[in-house]
């Protein structure tokens, strides 16, 4: 009789427990249907392009850079407001580098310019990788010429350089195309070019076949860190990139275009750094070769303003400022410029958003411009 109980008791505890899973799966399943949206998952079909994005594609579509923000001025820049007798400055980079969120004549360039009585052309493009960068500084920095050639970038940047189709990166992305991208061979850049070479061939990124094709040469897309959002659901709590997602979430770090990715660090990844280093190394070498002088800035993300007011370290700046050091190029620490002016969080608020508001480009542009002075790259006017 007491072996009969054992058995009738562990088959109650074995009911007992299947009820009790299968109640956390369908809370599991309920919960995570409803975050889909705000929330990173592995979907095939995330990474294929919708048709109401098509028309957007087709409009900046760029057979070599991968997309391109067409202005119409004369050297394909920024519209600026003022024409000046001198033009000084070119620069160069992704979308704070463009000052995304404000008007033309709220950019640091349009600033920087009045302060120096010389105008400084806006080459950047939102979303564009360091590689970008690169590739349309070769193409249009021959065309200006100016004294002084500039790279922006932030340090989330080096996650581009290793990405080949944008979604792979972020599914939710507001560029939904291929972009070129170099790999090193023995110490050499070697770029592989853009996948797409024709505007018609847009339609092809509907094809999940086509998509997948483009995933060999993508970092992002073999990292394979998003959870699945299928069954069995209660697997997705066991995923470390989701509880990432979660906490960054809680310190009001959203995955966004700016920053899609906020717990990797890929500055601690050595073929990357490697690839980032060479890539700004041949920024530098032919910005000097055609008689520039090169200069990078580095511009803040928000987090990174946010952190020494809560006595934290920006280690992935001081990354990039310890490469600077090593290869001795005039770098401009934006992050540290701004974070002297701050004393509170509504104080970040201010100087930036998700990009640089108009004060904080008004601010980055006066730091700029003392920092220019100093380092005797201008002269004083």
């Amino acid at each position: 009789m007491a072996g009969c109980g054992r058995y009738k008791s562990t088959i109650f505890s074995l009911i007992w427990l299947l009820i009790v899973g299968l109640f956390i799966e369908l809370l599991c399943a309920i919960t995570f249907h409803y975050l889909q949206d705000s929330y990173l998952f592995y979907r095939p079909e995330n990474y294929l392009i919708k048709e109401n994005r098509v028309k957007y594609a087709k409009k900046v579509f760029d057979a070599d850079l991968g997309w391109h923000k067409f202005c119409g001025t004369s050297y394909g820049e920024r519209p600026r407001s003022v024409d000046f007798k001198e033009s000084l400055i070119s620069t160069f980079g992704e979308s704070f580098t463009y000052g995304a969120e404000v008007n033309d004549h709220e950019t640091f360039q349009e600033a920087l310019a009045r302060l120096l009585q010389a105008d400084v052309y806006n080459f950047g493009v939102g979303g564009y990788g360091t590689d970008q960068a690169l590739l349309r500084f070769r193409r249009d920095f021959p065309k200006v010429k100016t004294p002084i050639a500039a790279l922006g970038l932030i340090t989330e940047n080096i996650n581009r350089i290793v990405n080949v189709y944008r979604p792979f990166y972020l599914p939710v992305t507001g560029v939904p195309l291929t972009k070129p991208r170099f790999f090193l061979r023995q110490g050499v850049l070697v770029l592989w070019r853009n996948p797409l070479q024709e505007v018609s061939e847009i339609q092809r990124l509907k094809d999940p076949n086509y998509v997948h094709s483009l995933a060999d040469n993508d970092y992002w897309a073999n990292a394979k860190v998003e959870p699945v959002l299928g069954f069995p659901y209660s697997a997705i709590l066991l995923n470390r990139h989701f509880w990432q997602e979660f906490w960054y979430k809680q310190i009001n770090q959203n995955v966004n275009d700016v920053n899609a990715r906020p717990w990797e660090n890929l500055w601690d990844n050595i073929e990357a750094r490697n690839l980032m280093t060479s890539i700004v190394k041949a920024f530098v070498f032919e910005a000097a070769a055609l008689g520039a002088k090169p200069v990078i800035l580095l511009f803040p993300q928000r987090g990174e303003l946010f952190a020494p007011l809560r006595g934290r370290d920006n280690r992935q700046i001081e990354q990039v400022k310890e490469i600077c050091q090593t290869e001795k190029w005039n770098c401009f620490d934006g992050a540290l410029a701004l974070a002297g002016e701050l004393r509170s969080d509504k104080e970040v608020d201010k100087l930036i958003g998700l990009h640089l508001t108009a004060k904080g480009n008004q601010c980055f542009a006066e730091k700029l411009h003392r920092w220019l002075i100093q380092e005797k790259i201008v002269a004083v006017h």
